[in-house]
């Protein structure tokens, strides 16, 4: 029996699904160890003492983040994936929103208005999630809907 294709007519076959899981998963733990040290190790010298408070939502938003990527890989339907997608983009959301108003960084020594810049940039960011949160809102109801209609 010929192996499966990983990735074939412009879609990915459920192993190479559950491949990206996988990776996905490990990029946040991974993530997760990158952010807690971060102030540590000094690398970005606009970050202040205040991203201490933003910590606990974007460590928390991480796990549930590796956790759905997790989910995904023991069960792969399409409307399963939409609610673990808004699961996921609440919680993004939820860290925009958070970085937002503890606004932990100081640009105050740079020429350029960084604040500005990155202000603008987070509620952008806070719109596409927002957007993306209610399209995957109408993929879960279609998808609920298509698997309750008789075969």
């Amino acid at each position: 029996m010929p192996a499966e294709r990983v990735f074939e007519g412009g879609e990915w076959s459920r192993t190479g699904r559950r491949v990206g899981y996988v990776i996905a998963a490990v990029v946040n733990i991974v993530l997760i160890f990158v952010v807690v040290n971060l102030l540590g190790w000094g690398w970005l010298p606009f970050l202040t003492a205040a991203f201490d408070d933003l910590l606990p939502v974007l460590v928390v938003s991480l796990v549930v983040s590796a956790v759905v990527n997790l989910a995904w890989v023991a069960y792969d339907r399409p409307w399963f994936k939409a609610l673990g997608q808004i699961i996921d983009n609440v919680t993004s959301l939820l860290v925009v929103v958070v970085t937002l108003k503890i606004f932990p960084f100081d640009f105050s020594p740079y020429r350029i208005n960084w604040e500005t810049i990155t202000k603008v940039g987070l509620w952008l960011v806070a719109f596409a999630i927002a957007a993306a949160t209610i399209a995957e809102f109408i993929k879960l109801v279609r998808e609920v809907a298509r698997s309750q209609q008789p075969s």
